[in-house]
């Protein structure tokens, strides 16, 4: 079992279109394997039809939890490949010749790509493969699903990343009683999507930079064998924060130790803690703040369960406890920081506390005595605590 929880990524194609032997997304997809660099892929092969396919794709969505969603389809016409950045709420529906109307009557207008379009654009352009940012996915299935998950998205928090990649069509079908169209092989329809799938997984994994970037700031001498520690032997960047609440997705982690360097930063300022703390250093603030859950590297493992998507019997992943080194919460990040770094008596207090009156009611007496000691311990845990509850998001299970 691969004790590094991969950033998840379902990717989705269509079935041919009513006429058509083949679909340019689904040749596209079957050049994808399921796992590389870091990235787990779900694919799923849906109908080409209107609402049908929303529901399809939210269904394993919910199942599968993955960090982002990449919608493949097929855009006859395009000389490249086209990365929407709109989702319009407006469909012409199944019926030929019939009125356009609004997906979603009280919906938005429109949604915007929550992917990186212009990232994902360069990424496949790199490769000598045109492609383009589109300001219109049209009005067709491919729209009604790049908004409809867009919108389930929106409503169930807003933390999975959406786009839609646009291919053109293959070889096979340019042929046509109006003339050949553009077209593109599904080798290279296959490196795009590829590319875009390893663009959209870099984006998710940015806070791996300023995070480092952070510790660095601290100049403590040891902090750069910290840092390849953290990169090389632990799942730091890659793992949550939590296997139900908060941060509960690939990244987590990493994301919920700048939200609370954020909230510690704005306690050393504000008028509570503001002389209680003052003699603080941003050297110790960024240590404690961005150190105090190392605890939790190589901690979580991602295992499978069974559940009915679509009708069918699939095994989903989920996280897990699998602790091999069971030294405490805030011992533990102590005992792991100081095989790299000296830490000063105050900043040892405060990871050690930093889970406050969490901790078991007969340990008490001694925290009180720590935060009198070192007020730090409580500004951290505050900190703490307010990160978790109105800063980072949870996925729900």
């Amino acid at each position: 079992m691969d004790k590094k929880p991969d950033i998840r990524i379902l990717v989705t194609c269509f079935t041919p279109a009513r006429g058509k032997k083949q679909s340019a997304s689904k040749e596209a997809l079957s050049q994808l394997r399921p796992r590389e660099h870091g990235v787990q892929i779900f694919k799923l092969e849906l109908p080409h039809a209107f609402g049908t396919c929303v529901t399809r794709a939210w269904e394993m969505a919910e199942n599968t939890k993955p960090d982002a969603i990449l919608l493949v389809g097929e855009a006859p016409g395009r000389a490249g490949v086209s990365v929407e950045r709109v989702a319009v709420n407006l469909t012409k529906g199944s019926r030929k010749g019939s009125l356009e109307k609004r997906i979603r009557r009280d919906g938005p207008d429109a949604y915007f790509a929550t992917i990186p379009v212009q990232e994902v654009r360069e990424e496949i352009v790199e490769a000598g493969i045109p492609a383009e940012i589109s300001m219109s996915a049209g009005t067709d299935v491919e729209n009604d699903l790049f908004f409809g998950v867009l919108d389930r998205a929106k409503v169930a928090g807003g933390r999975i990343q959406v786009g839609l990649l646009q291919l053109p069509c293959l070889p096979e079908e340019a042929v046509t009683p109006y003339g050949t169209l553009p077209s593109m092989g599904k080798t290279v329809s296959g490196e795009a999507a590829e590319r875009a799938v390893r663009a959209i997984a870099r984006w998710i994994a940015k806070n791996q930079e300023i995070y480092t970037d952070y510790l660095r700031r601290a100049q403590r001498e040891g902090m750069e064998k910290l840092i390849t520690y953290l990169e090389e032997e632990t799942d730091f960047f890659l793992c949550p924060a939590s296997t139900r609440f908060h941060g509960n997705y690939a990244g987590g982690l990493c994301e919920h130790s700048l939200h609370v360097l954020e909230r510690l930063t704005h306690h050393m300022g504000d008028a509570l803690f503001k002389e209680r703390i003052a003699n603080v250093s941003m050297n110790t603030a960024i240590i404690t703040a961005l150190l105090h859950d190392v605890c939790k590297t190589n901690l979580y493992t991602v295992e499978l369960r069974n559940r009915k998507i679509n009708g069918n019997w699939q095994q989903v992943p989920f996280f897990a406890v699998a602790d091999d080194y069971p030294y405490g919460h805030g011992e533990k990040s102590v005992d792991i920081i100081r095989n790299f770094i000296d830490l000063t008596d105050e900043e040892k207090f405060a990871i050690r506390w930093h889970m406050g009156y969490t901790e078991p009611k007969e340990v008490w007496g001694s925290l009180d005595a720590a935060i009198e000691k070192y007020p730090l311990v409580l500004a951290l845990h505050e900190a703490d605590l307010e990160a978790s509850k109105f800063l980072d998001r949870t996925v729900s299970t």
